[in-house]
């Protein structure tokens, strides 16, 4: 490994493509309805799905964004959490996706519409090609859009009050919303004394 690299902290049981590169398997169930057979023992239902990343072993820290982070595992497993509950989301944005591990778990089982965005451009690439291999697992009519956005130009790569991302869960309702609310990101206060 490189002085300045960083090895991905995901690669138990990621399919090795060769030396940087390879393929991470994350098996998703769908809630279902638990049933009883004859002998009262529980019949689970599993429709497994089986979600495809490809993610980079090693990269230097300014591409560390190749790689699955374990943060999006989490996040993942809450999602499958809240899926499972019954919870539904009318539109989803991940922030700093990587190659979109938790917007596509997202988009496979609790939200039709979901923005993946970086700022740097091999991952949002990483994450088109990602979005594209599990095509096949996401909800009926899910839409899944990656956008560039870079956090320093304080701007949103989407509308807040569009009718994709309308939520109670935003800081301002969309009836609220002014282009002044959605496109500008006030800057952060200073830090210097």
């Amino acid at each position: 490994m490189a002085d300045d690299a960083v090895l991905s902290e995901v690669h138990i049981g990621t399919l090795r493509l060769d030396k940087q590169w390879g393929v991470f398997q994350l098996q998703i169930t769908p809630a279902t309805s638990v049933g009883v057979d004859e002998d009262g023992d529980l019949v689970v239902p599993r429709e497994a799905r089986v979600l495809s990343f490809q993610h980079a072993w090693e990269t230097p820290i300014p591409d560390v964004g190749l790689q699955i982070r374990r943060g999006s595992l989490l996040l993942s497993d809450w999602l499958v959490h809240e899926q499972r509950q019954g919870h539904r989301y009318s539109g989803v944005l991940e922030l700093g996706c990587g190659v979109g591990v938790a917007g596509l778990v997202a988009a496979c089982t609790v939200s039709e519409s979901v923005f993946l965005t970086d700022y740097h451009l091999p991952s949002l690439q990483l994450a088109r090609e990602n979005t594209h291999r599990n095509r096949s697992c996401l909800l009926a009519g899910s839409g899944v859009r990656v956008r560039v956005w870079d956090w320093m130009q304080r701007t949103y790569p989407v509308s807040l009050s569009s009718p994709s991302l309308r939520d109670a869960s935003f800081p301002h309702s969309p009836q609220h919303t002014t282009s002044e609310h959605v496109h500008t990101i006030p800057p952060p206060p200073s830090t210097h004394t």
